[in-house]
This record gives structure tokens, C-alpha cells and sequence, in this order.
């Protein structure tokens, strides 16, 4: 019995939350739980500009490094069209690093 009022109370929660909106916008989306966001915010694959770009990039800390990246830019991620491999060019890519 305590376990359907559990569930009973879970999928109020998730209608009455999915539902709720502020100042007119929706601002449960649930697609931020499984899709990455760039570093201007914008939902991969979802948000205008990056709608073709389902994936996300994490460019390396530092952009001379060319092999195996000792360290990721977590901070600065990118939406890109496809994962980059070998034959392909990173130069499409918008990642920022630090002024040096």
C-alpha cells in the first residue's frame, strides 16, 4: 500500500512539474537530462543554431596538444554534427581556450 502511494505521489509530481511555467515559458524540460549543453546554453540538437548538432565536444585544455589530451575543457563544451575521427576536421569545431 505504501509503495503505490509512493508511486501515485511520484507521477503527480512529475504532471504537476512538467506542467508548471513561469511567467508564460515552460521551464521543465526534460530533455536536459539527456542531451548536453554548449557553452552558450543551448540544448544540442534542440535550441535554434544548433539544431543539427545532436552531440557534444569537449575540446582539449590546451589546443597544442595533438595526441592524447592530458586534461579536457569542461567548462567551454561545443554541439557538433558528428563525433570528430581522424579523417575529419576539427577546424569546424568552436572551441575557447584561453588568451595566451
Amino acid at each position: 500500500v505504501l509503495f503505490v502511494l509512493y508511486v501515485l505521489g511520484m507521477i503527480i509530481l512529475v504532471v504537476v512539474v512538467k506542467n508548471r511555467t513561469l511567467d508564460g515559458y515552460r521551464y521543465s524540460d526534460v530533455r536536459r537530462l539527456t542531451r548536453g549543453m554548449d557553452y552558450q546554453a543551448r540544448l544540442c540538437g534542440v535550441d535554434e543554431g544548433v539544431e543539427d548538432k545532436p552531440f557534444l565536444f569537449f575540446c582539449r585544455e590546451n589546443p597544442v596538444e595533438w595526441w592524447a589530451p592530458s586534461a579536457l575543457n569542461l567548462w567551454n563544451p561545443s554541439c557538433v554534427k558528428e563525433c570528430p575521427h581522424v579523417n575529419g576536421s576539427l577546424a569546424a569545431i568552436p572551441c575557447l581556450f584561453p588568451e595566451q
